[in-house]
């Protein structure tokens, strides 16, 4: 006579519990993927995109760009970065690193949002990325700001 230990029972238990659990995900998973829900997946990816196209005509560009200007000045870290790109000369993110109180992953971060909006420019030298202020990009922000 073979002897059933309790252990035995409970793993088993949990094993149909399992089974269970597996065969209610792959139902799931099945209903997800019907054609009709694909179909009103497409549609709303498809009206969602239509409904961003608008809403971006709605601006002017005068207003966009005034946007992406006060995006960029929107923070105090980046005014003091365009203030050390102000001077003669390029700096490396190194250098705008020691005089600021941030991290050199947060000045980089600051960097790119600068480089997008149009600001600075950024010259790679082997590692190094020099990084110099545009002045008529400068001049285009303040003129801007002068109309708000």
């Amino acid at each position: 006579m073979k002897r059933r230990y309790p252990a035995s029972a409970r793993l088993r238990a949990e094993a149909r519990e399992l089974e269970e659990e597996l065969a209610a995900h792959r139902a799931r998973a099945k209903a997800h993927s019907r054609p009709e829900v694909i179909k009103a997946r497409r549609e709303a990816r498809a009206f969602y995109a239509t409904a961003r196209a608008l809403a971006r005509r709605a601006y002017s560009a005068e207003d966009e760009e005034v946007a992406r200007v006060a995006k960029a000045f929107s923070h105090p870290a980046r005014v003091k970065i365009l203030r050390l790109l102000d001077q003669p000369g390029a700096l490396i993110c190194d250098q705008i690193v020691r005089e600021m109180p941030i991290a050199q992953a947060t000045v980089s971060q600051h960097l790119k949002v600068l480089k997008t909006a149009g600001f600075i420019t950024g010259r790679r030298d082997s590692l190094r990325v020099y990084y110099s202020l545009m002045p008529q990009a400068l001049q285009r922000a303040r003129e801007l700001l002068r109309l708000m």
